[in-house]
């Protein structure tokens, strides 16, 4: 008779339960901003990326372009992001200065949020595991 399969023995289980904690914890700490965990990701990847098209930020997030346009209304209506001059749909997006200064606590309450659960490990640790990480989803995209 074998033994009953558990499911904490396969590592796509335990990463699933430990993003679904690491996201939940983020997701609430971020809506006391007023944000949803995707809109701060734009808001920081165009803190740190300026100039960057709603395709390049979709892109670089794995966001689908049907997401992407309700998501950057909303960051737009909401004045902290707007596009900068030219033609067509592709001109690049800039913050607003509320739109920065809303970035830079996101970005800070990302920071404190990794520190607290992950801070712990040894930075080797860390750094040997943000790899892996990493590999995994780079390796997956379409």
């Amino acid at each position: 008779m074998t033994a009953p399969h558990r499911l904490e023995s396969l590592l796509g289980y335990q990463l699933r339960r430990a993003s679904s904690v690491l996201m939940t914890s983020l997701a609430e700490r971020l809506a006391e901003l007023g944000l949803r965990t995707a809109e701060a990701s734009v808001l920081v990847v165009l803190e740190a990326e300026p100039l960057l098209t709603q395709a390049d930020i979709g892109r670089r997030l794995a966001i689908k372009r049907a997401n992407m346009a309700p998501l950057m209304a909303g960051l737009s209506a909401r004045g902290l992001v707007h596009r900068t001059q030219g033609e067509g749909p592709a001109r690049p997006l800039k913050l607003s200065k509320s739109g920065m200064a809303l970035a830079a606590e996101a970005r800070r309450q990302m920071e404190e949020h990794d520190a607290e659960y992950f801070g712990q490990l040894a930075l080797e640790d860390r750094d040997r595991l943000s790899a892996m990480l990493t590999a995994l989803w780079r390796d997956a995209q379409v």
